[in-house]
């Protein structure tokens, strides 16, 4: 994948082979362990029937995931947020691509929340507010991303073993048209999105066997395992929707009446694929919340939709929106991806060196792993914990996997591939192909190696691409480079009609199902899922599950670090770059907190100052 700061770029295969993008130094995946003394095991509710005994019900404000919480119930503001920032004025943004829908929760339709890429990273997109708040892609901590805090929930109760949790609403959460908020609306959205939700809604309720009204205010969920802290986060981190202001059988439709809301902002108007903004809701009812002091400062926030990003930019320059943020990423499909010594060999064929030395003035690092500039990056070789997990797989993974450090090849930086030509072309005689005429084809069938990567028509790596197929065609293989608009690419995206893409996966530090969603079996063939790849390992399978269930901090990054390992051993992806910072530009016309924000950008702590002169500005963040 290719991207910036919050993204490290590779490829991916979809067997479909896939260029994937990891999040860098402040998102990325974490990953599971072995460490029976520090792991809760899932137990399914039906082995816990039969014995009656009383537990100890823990009742609290917030829930972490590992740890203690930071803040104190009688918090009064987030650290990294003023809560003297004056409200008033505009904030004007970029997007890229575009959009025909306002509903982010279902699969049809492209949606600026779902499929802008990283219009989430400057946090105005929490239209709807969630029970907690701290985990959700659209409220994620600023510093201190495993743990949430109550926003429509005033608190929350569950038992030692976690089979259930009770949520305590509170009385004055509203909706946007003054309606309540009740146990009824958080029940109804609980179902929709299991029933009706695009499957990154769906798929992680599906730990949820179900939810009981007890009052209009307070709401129990029961999981279908014991003993799983992320499922508390899954459920906090669900948007609650008006049961009385949706039909269900209309709900899936896309379209440009946005969704009745309960968050800091609604939508004011929306130009498909121009302009979209968002006004802030002047008696919203959280606006005096110790949560929210401080933030949402903007009475609005106007998005301007472009196709091009280099066109963006100098949009910016003239002064046409206020910030600008770097970044960009890649993915594959095709039956010659089945073979992993055909992966590895497209994968020496992409030239990292040459491309940062020639287009990048050497600005980027290698991506020798999936969690680049983390603690789930795997290094060196396994230690004990990550062998313990490894091990029962030993029969199936690749022969290096429990011995070796993986490392990806260094060249020169020439442009001359000579030695990784080489080295391709004998892995691709192993799996069978040979050059006839100039071209590479199956031996057994006479088939030529041929496959097409599909992006999109507004994305700038084509000065990326052409030379990897330049290379590609050195060794005598046909990469067709199609350019598509964005509504054909998230449709055949959704329906894996690709053989390589390019494509952003978004991480956060709180694992959860992001492990599961983008690489688990069970996604591969799910459309609009996010395993892109097409990835079927019983490893990764095993890995991706156990990570849900850890509450060891130290336990999750050895599992991750084992899952990184099966990953880069694999070849699945083509590992690209990263920076360990977000490239940002600005007009100097904002106020910003004294203390910032370790893993969010922050924009949503930002004011406007009517005194300060309006000049460009730019920096590291």
């Amino acid at each position: 994948m290719f991207t910036q700061r919050l993204f490290s770029v590779s490829i991916f295969t979809r067997l479909r082979l896939s260029i994937g993008i990891a999040l860098s130094s402040v998102t990325t995946f974490l990953i599971l362990s072995f460490i029976l003394s520090t792991t809760i095991l899932p137990i399914t509710i039906a082995q816990a029937h039969g014995a009656e005994f009383k537990q100890h019900i823990t009742t609290s404000h917030g829930f972490s995931l590992y740890g203690n919480l930071k803040y104190p119930v009688h918090a009064t503001h987030l650290d990294y947020a003023n809560p003297e920032a004056p409200k008033g004025g505009n904030l004007r943004l970029m997007a890229t691509g575009t959009f025909d829908s306002l509903n982010p929760y279902v699969l049809r339709g492209l949606s600026p929340w779902k499929d802008a890429p990283g219009l989430y990273v400057y946090g105005f997109g929490q239209l709807h507010d969630t029970l907690l708040a701290g985990t959700s892609s659209n409220r994620t901590s600023g510093d201190e991303p495993q743990s949430a805090y109550g926003l429509i929930a005033e608190r929350l109760s569950y038992p030692d073993d976690l089979s259930w949790v009770q949520f305590d609403l509170r009385p004055e959460a509203r909706f946007h048209d003054g309606h309540p908020i009740t146990a009824e609306d958080v029940v109804f959205s609980l179902s929709l999105l299991k029933e009706h939700g695009h499957p990154s809604y769906a798929i992680p309720l599906h730990s949820v066997d179900r939810a009981e009204i007890i009052t209009p205010q307070r709401v129990k969920f029961y999981f279908t395992e014991i003993g799983q802290r992320p499922a508390i986060l899954r459920v906090g981190s669900m948007p609650i929707l008006p049961a009385h202001a949706i039909q269900v059988d209309e709900f899936e439709k896309s379209g440009l009446t946005p969704l009745l809301g309960n968050g800091p902002y609604r939508v004011k108007s929306a130009q498909p694929g121009r302009q979209l903004i968002l006004e802030r809701v002047k008696d919203y009812w959280a606006r005096d919340l110790w949560l929210n002091r401080g933030l949402y400062n903007f009475d609005e926030v106007t998005i301007d939709f472009y196709r091009d990003s280099l066109v963006a930019f100098e949009a910016f320059k003239a002064g046409e929106y206020d910030v600008h943020l770097e970044y960009i990423s890649k993915n594959w499909a095709s039956n010659f991806f089945q073979d992993r010594r055909v992966r590895e060999a497209i994968g020496l064929l992409f030239d990292f060196e040459w491309s940062n030395r020639t287009l990048f003035n050497n600005a980027y690092q290698r991506s020798n792993t999936f969690f680049p500039n983390s603690p789930f990056a795997a290094t060196g070789i396994p230690n004990t914990a990550q062998i313990a997990l490894l091990k029962p797989f030993a029969d199936i993974l690749p022969p290096h996997t429990l011995q070796k450090a993986f490392a990806l090849p260094v060249t020169d930086g020439s442009g001359r591939l000579r030695q990784q030509r080489h080295k391709a072309l004998a892995l691709l005689k192993s799996a069978g192909y040979v050059i006839h005429n100039n071209r590479l084809v199956s031996q057994q069938s006479g088939e030529p190696f041929r496959f097409e990567l599909v992006n999109q028509k507004a994305s700038s790596l084509e000065r990326v691409i052409l030379p990897f197929k330049k290379n590609l065609e050195l060794i005598g293989i046909d990469m067709n480079v199609r350019l598509v608009d964005a509504t054909q690419y998230k449709e055949r995206l959704d329906k894996f009609d690709f053989d390589m893409t390019i494509h952003v996966l978004g991480q956060n530090l709180a694992p959860g199902d992001l492990p599961y969603l983008y690489f688990h079996s069970d996604q591969a063939d799910v459309p609009g899922s996010r395993n892109l790849a097409g990835i079927k390992n019983p490893a990764v399978d095993a890995l991706t599950v156990r990570v849900k269930n850890l509450v060891s901090f130290e336990a999750v990054k050895d599992s991750m670090q084992a899952l990184d390992r099966v990953l880069l051993w694999e070849h699945y992806t083509i590992p690209h770059w990263y920076i360990h910072f977000h490239r940002l530009a600005w007009w100097n016309k904002f106020g910003q907190p004294k203390q910032r924000p370790d893993y969010i950008l922050g924009t949503q702590t930002w004011w406007r100052e009517a005194s300060r002169p309006a000049r460009p500005t730019t920096g590291k963040r």
